[in-house]
């Protein structure tokens, strides 16, 4: 405890003393120091699950062809460099999940980046099985908890959902070799997201609202992905295909739409431990229709 002499007569301020923090997490926003105002580097460790993340296989669909650039093209863009539009990218997602899904017979987490997309996907999904493997979502009115309870007992269920399953969802073994994930679950402005914008402009002594932006809802989109990937790894026996249908992470020439080369080199980031990668839907269907191996293992 201080005592009298540690203050200066007539200061009211009060002392300050070093405090050392150590923070332990598997996934850690980027700039998570900077936000927290921890003067401090972050020391990544090796993970345990590096085998099986070489293992598995990652698919970031191309989109050069004239009917995938026409369906993902925002109306009215017509005539000029075409823009990435939300709407039609939901209905060429459909299309690509139903494939992967039936070349994996089920044993699928399917996670959009919204609610209204997922229930779309549910919809679809449910319809193209036909009785032949279960397919759940967490629209129906089942506590969430029960819902991945099921998912997990039955093995060749599908799963969808958002956000909320992006994190916390665990089925190591042979109920999810795949996992798909619609787009690059970036947030919508909201009052919390400005505020933390707004703490780290003073914080950063900038006027430069564009990239600090980044550094709060590209950082927390960056740090979803990455976990909602590592959905596919719980174990070290575990291996599959993880799908992000989000062509605008590829680089020109594999697709007519992509993000700015800062976002693009920070999700791209979120997704490093996936090794092998492909961007032919033929490739990861082959790998799925293949004999599931996968395997509970500590």
């Amino acid at each position: 405890m201080p005592d009298e002499n540690d203050l200066s007569p007539g200061d009211d301020a009060p002392v300050t003393y070093p405090l050392s923090v150590t923070c332990v997490s598997a996934t850690l926003p980027s700039g998570f120091e900077r936000e927290a105002g921890l003067d401090t580097t972050v020391v990544v460790r090796p993970t345990p699950f590096s085998g099986a993340y070489a293992r598995s296989l990652l698919l970031v669909p191309r989109a050069t062809d004239e009917a995938d650039v026409a369906i993902l093209s925002r109306p009215g863009t017509a005539g000029r460099a075409p823009a990435f539009g939300v709407d039609g990218h939901a209905v060429w997602a459909r299309g690509i999940a139903t494939r992967l899904v039936e070349a994996s017979a089920g044993h699928a987490l399917v996670l959009t980046a919204t609610s209204n997309a997922g229930r779309a996907m549910a919809s679809t999904l449910r319809e193209r099985a036909a009785g032949r493997w279960q397919v759940l979502d967490q629209w129906s009115g089942v506590p969430v908890r029960q819902l991945v309870q099921q998912w997990r007992e039955d093995t060749s269920a599908v799963l969808v959902g958002t956000k909320s399953l992006m994190t916390g969802t665990d089925a190591p073994g042979a109920t999810c070799r795949l996992v798909i994930v619609d787009r690059v679950p970036r947030a919508a402005p909201n009052p919390v997201d400005e505020a933390r914008v707004e703490a780290m402009m003073r914080r950063l002594d900038t006027t430069n609202r564009w990239s600090v932006d980044h550094l709060v809802y590209g950082a927390d989109a960056a740090l979803l992905l990455e976990q909602a990937a590592g959905r596919l790894i719980r174990s070290t026996g575990d291996d599959g295909v993880v799908a992000v249908l989000d062509p605008r992470l590829l680089r020109a020439g594999q697709s007519v739409f992509q993000y700015g080369a800062a976002a693009r080199k920070l999700y791209l980031g979120a997704l490093e431990a996936f090794t092998s990668r492909t961007t032919r839907i033929e490739q990861a269907v082959d790998r799925l229709k293949g004999p599931l191996r996968r395997t509970v293992a500590a």
